[in-house]
């Protein structure tokens, strides 16, 4: 629906942006008809959408990638691979051991530390944390984001995949940051599948949530190694690049008023609610970036958020009241001097989740178009679908959702 409304106002052969790009799906199927720009605020984002439109030069034997993370693997192994093992031991007999699980999940984040861990798993992390890194190693995802989110092995793999993928450059490096950037979503132990919360494993009454612990024991019984694997055919396979195709990380807004960008169409999916959706893909962004952000801390003990979310993470101004319309104005102002049409994406306030209200009624919205477009119509989309990234049976299928097209043009 989304690429018929902008043939419909640009023609086939035209050039496209799009913003709010998140994980390339609209871009991918965009660029079946016009050469696009792909433009998210999250490096995550721009990874993806390198990956899946950019040209980029010919795939390198993947037997390269696969034989430098063995080497990385190893390599961590070397510190973490006691607690690798104790881990392990517990996963073959979750029900036995759900309290040692639950023990990892709730306290098991060696970065955090907070001194509430089994006694045998607060031994192994301390000597995980002593025993020498081996030069050229980074270990982030493992102290950041192991036990938590996934499993100690699974945190390596990851953290050596990262590594083995920023020995490659340019899109090639992306190819396979995209790969694992999958991987992480489709093996993670979390609320929802995102990255938003994680699991909460004991009740109020101090119990262990049996349930939950069966759930962390699937989850953790994923192969990153078959999961970024699989996710390279499937990027492959669903890759349309083109010459004058381009990923980039920006904030829109910014990046209309400063770059003055000229195409055909703009496809914009803003944010719909109030919630700040950095935080469900912020473990994806430090992949992405290979950075280690400092961590946002709780604010009743001062220690890192149990989240271990990102400082100085992105907070969106279309997720606030105050701040909606004025970024939808500024909006409607830059995509206007940017190309005669626009088609934008817009679910209205959802009745039956009053917990998630929209920032902004749709006739409100309409209003601030026609202050910067001459026509500007409604048209309603029943079946209109995005990417999903942590979906079980595939790292880019679909899922359904009701929503509204805004299509603008001068």
């Amino acid at each position: 629906m989304v690429v018929c409304a902008a043939r419909d106002l640009a023609g086939e052969g035209a050039t496209a942006i799009d913003l709010f790009s998140g994980t390339g799906s609209t871009s991918v199927a965009l660029a079946c008809s016009f050469a696009v720009t792909s433009v998210d605020v999250q490096e995550y984002s721009r990874v993806m959408c390198s990956a899946l439109i950019e040209e980029g030069s010919p795939i390198v034997d993947d037997r390269v990638f696969l034989d430098r993370w063995a080497s990385f693997k190893e390599g961590l192994l070397c510190r973490y691979g006691r607690l690798v093992s104790y881990e392990q031991g517990i996963l073959g007999s979750p029900d036995e051991n759900a309290g040692e699980l639950s023990s990892i999940i709730e306290h098991g984040c060696l970065l955090a530390m907070d001194g509430m861990a089994s006694p045998e798993l607060s031994g192994l992390m301390r000597e995980s944390l002593v025993t020498p890194l081996p030069d050229g190693l980074t270990d982030t995802i493992v102290r950041y984001y192991g036990g938590t989110y996934f499993s100690y092995l699974q945190a390596v793999e990851l953290s050596a995949a990262c590594s083995a993928a920023r020995t490659f450059d340019g899109w090639q490096r992306d190819r396979y940051l995209a790969s694992v950037i999958c991987a992480a979503s489709h093996c993670g132990s979390t609320v929802g599948g995102q990255f938003a919360q994680p699991l909460r494993t004991v009740d109020r009454r101090g119990l262990v949530k049996t349930k939950t612990i069966r759930k962390a024991t699937a989850c953790r019984a994923k192969s990153v190694s078959r999961a970024t694997m699989s996710a390279l055919e499937e990027i492959d396979a669903l890759r349309k690049p083109g010459p004058h195709n381009t990923a980039i990380r920006a904030e829109c807004r910014e990046w209309l008023r400063e770059q003055k960008p000229r195409a055909d169409v703009i496809y914009a999916d803003p944010p719909y609610s109030r919630y700040h959706y950095s935080r469900y893909y912020h473990v994806l962004e430090t992949i992405a970036r290979g950075d280690s952000p400092d961590i946002t801390p709780n604010p009743a003990t001062g220690r890192p958020s149990r989240g271990m979310y990102r400082a100085g993470r992105y907070q969106s101004p279309f997720s606030t009241r105050g701040g909606a319309s004025g970024a939808f104005e500024e909006l409607f102002v830059g995509c206007s001097a940017s190309a005669p049409a626009l088609v934008l994406s817009y679910s209205p306030y959802p009745s039956d989740r009053p917990s998630t209200p929209r920032m902004i009624t749709i006739d409100d919205l309409t209003a601030l178009a026609k202050q910067s477009y001459r026509h500007v119509d409604v048209v309603k989309v029943d079946d209109i679908t995005h990417s999903k990234l942590t979906k079980k049976e595939s790292f880019l299928e679909t899922s359904e959702t009701a929503e509204l097209m805004i299509l603008c043009r001068n």
